[in-house]
């Protein structure tokens, strides 16, 4: 997980998605190439250092990667403004609908840094949930 605050970047790790450690940080305000811009994309790199040529034999390096829950799905951003959602209830349901349309509703059963966030598969715009009882939160992901 990655955090920017102002030119403040933290990362951070976890075994569960529950319980998470921060791994590093970096104040990059004195940055000799200047400030980071107000906005930006980061992404997953990965390089070997020492490839084998094409068809080697025998075969000395060897480089494999694994990303658990990586999703390199991109929305390029209509603005730099978080979605607002709005809500209301309709009989036995909650409708929500949000602005602007772009994104992907999201929904958790808690709050806070531990809260595990669920992609509603097939959520349009306005989205009809059954009122259950149950605690749930919501919010519009890229």
């Amino acid at each position: 997980r990655l955090k920017r605050t102002g030119q403040t970047l933290q990362s951070f790790s976890s075994s569960n998605g529950v319980v998470w450690a921060r791994e590093g940080y970096a104040d990059v305000s004195t940055n000799a190439a200047g400030p980071l811009p107000a906005s930006l994309n980061v992404g997953i790199c990965c390089t070997a250092h020492a490839n084998d040529a094409f068809n080697a034999n025998p075969i000395r390096y060897v480089y494999t990667a694994s990303f658990a829950n990586y999703d390199s799905a991109y929305i390029a951003p209509t603005n730099t403004q978080p979605a607002t959602l709005s809500a209301k209830i309709t009989g036995g349901n909650i409708s929500i609908s949000w602005t602007p349309a772009g994104g992907t509703l999201e929904s958790s059963p808690t709050l806070g840094t531990g809260a595990i966030w669920t992609k509603i598969a097939g959520a349009s715009n306005p989205y009809n949930a059954p009122i259950s009882g149950n605690d749930s939160f919501f919010r519009v992901g890229p």
